[in-house]
């Protein structure tokens, strides 16, 4: 199935603008299969650009599978390889899409809150490391998060494209009048 133009166009402007990737520079696209037409169009602009993608994908329901099975010992492990990956790129594009926004529901909430204080350090570089790292947060548009919405996807991704501003050429003319 061919990717939506506007889905091109955002992941342009992502890589070539909101975080002007280098050649050399490694880019982690951390996100969901989901938005998997926005990863690929994104994993095209950076090698474009010669700079090296690193994938970090999840699947449906894997985090309810984590909590559900979970012992003390995978709570508490510190994910040492995805520190080691995000201390070595320069950009982070984070994807923000849900299948399921229930899936943690269930979820034991003391384990959640252990999880989170354990791989806490991660965020905290990519969010406040600006000077080491670049990053930005993408809200891409898919069933469940248009089902939130009381919208079609259709419906959902017109109003998220329809937000977002894809032609930032455009827009620099019409304020420079």
């Amino acid at each position: 199935m061919p990717i939506d133009n506007r889905t091109k166009k955002l992941a342009k402007i992502v890589v070539n603008y909101s975080l002007s990737v280098k050649h050399d520079e490694n880019v982690v696209i951390s996100g969901s299969i989901e938005a998997s037409d926005f990863v690929v169009a994104l994993y095209g602009e950076i090698l474009k650009v010669s700079a090296h993608p690193i994938l970090r994908l999840t699947l449906p329901e894997l985090s309810h599978i984590f909590y559900k099975y979970a012992k003390n010992h995978h709570i508490e492990k510190y994910p040492e390889i995805f520190d080691y990956t995000v201390k070595n790129a320069q950009k982070y594009i984070g994807i923000d899409t849900e299948s399921n926004t229930r899936e943690l529901s269930s979820a034991d909430p003391k384990k959640l809150a252990r999880r989170g204080i354990i791989t806490r350090p991660i965020s905290d570089y990519i969010v406040n490391e600006k000077s080491k790292i670049r990053r930005v947060t993408v809200a891409y548009p898919c069933i469940a998060l248009a089902q939130e919405a009381e919208m079609s996807l259709s419906e959902f991704e017109d109003f998220v494209f329809g937000a977002t501003i894809l032609d930032w050429k455009k827009l620099g003319e019409e304020i420079d009048k």
